[in-house]
């Protein structure tokens, strides 16, 4: 689990330039990773808490994302913010 979560964490770092808010998802399940590991090693019960809370909040901030980037390209302009910089796709 803490290979994946830096391969997505790296993947995060990589695309925080052009679409920010895909990288605010991958660092949330980067993060998510980290501490799962940390529960399948160590079994401590607020790390178990606590991952439980971060995985509600990455499917929240995925949900989001998922539906704004959805708007995004049926109305061909952005209705939700989805921090994309001006000009980039």
């Amino acid at each position: 689990m803490l290979f994946l979560a830096a391969a997505v964490l790296l993947c995060a770092v990589v695309t925080a330039a052009g679409k920010p808010l895909v990288a605010i998802v991958l660092t949330l399940a980067g993060c998510r990773f980290a501490l799962t590991g940390v529960v399948e090693y160590r079994q401590l019960p607020i790390a178990r808490l606590c991952d439980g809370w971060l995985g509600l909040a990455v499917c929240v901030v995925a949900l989001y994302a998922a539906a704004a980037f959805a708007l995004q390209d049926v109305h061909q302009r952005t209705i939700p913010p989805t921090l994309s910089r001006a000009g980039r796709s």
